[in-house]
């Protein structure tokens, strides 16, 4: 897609280890910018305890997004799916 956004996300080990194993298929996220299903999602697998990137990294597209303030959810936080993963 070619006016598909990048969007560049830490994610902390075990959330990041189980999209890696295709278990967890969805990220919660505060939407501080505008994701667009088609948009491209790379998460940087984030170690808090040494403060630092491992430099390990997962890419798929957003899929289905469930809007901020929708379903119970914070007005500032949002869900969409990973697909093509």
């Amino acid at each position: 897609m070619s006016d598909a956004v990048v969007h560049e996300l830490k994610c902390w080990p075990k959330p990041f280890q189980a999209v890696v194993e295709r278990n967890k298929r969805h990220e919660v996220r505060k939407f501080d910018r505008e994701f667009r299903e088609g948009d491209i999602v790379v998460l940087h697998e984030w170690n808090p305890d040494t403060n630092s990137f491992t430099g390990r990294t997962f890419s798929g597209v957003i899929g289905y997004i469930t809007k901020p303030g929708t379903w119970s959810l914070p007005q500032d936080v949002g869900v969409f799916s990973i697909v093509d993963c």
